[in-house]
């Protein structure tokens, strides 16, 4: 376990591990301002034939409008704004990188859960390394 920064992180500085098999973010980048550039790290630490799995708040766009008011008023005591261009900014970063995104709204739009998998090395050989979360 080490403290960092998700906008600065570095796999090698905090534990000699350049790329892993597995990147989990949850539920943070809605309180993240620099949230791209932590998305952008996130890919970066991803090694050949590994996944980022990303889960947030949604846009709520399902659910009755009461509730998403009370819901986005809630969140927005503690600092969280959900992104409306996470799943935008996800293709574009899947896109860049080469990497498979499969991105479902669930709950009526309560949160999104994405899978970005990096395609495996030249010949189907990959890097393997620990996983982070």
């Amino acid at each position: 376990v080490a403290a960092g920064d998700a906008a600065e992180f570095s796999g090698e500085r905090l534990f000699g591990v350049a790329a892993f098999d597995r990147v989990v973010i949850s539920y943070a980048l809605s309180m993240i301002p620099p949230w791209r550039t932590a998305l952008q790290r996130a890919v970066d630490a991803v090694a050949p034939g590994g996944r980022l799995h990303v889960v947030d708040f949604g846009e709520q766009a399902k659910l009755p409008g009461w509730f998403r008011s009370g819901l986005r008023a809630w969140l927005a005591k503690f600092s969280v704004e959900p992104r409306a261009a996470l799943q935008a900014e996800l293709a574009t970063l899947a896109g860049r990188s080469g990497m498979q995104l499969r991105c479902e709204h669930l709950y009526g739009g309560y949160a999104t859960y994405a899978v970005l998998e990096k395609p495996r090395g030249p010949a189907g050989v990959g890097v393997s390394g620990p996983s982070a979360i």
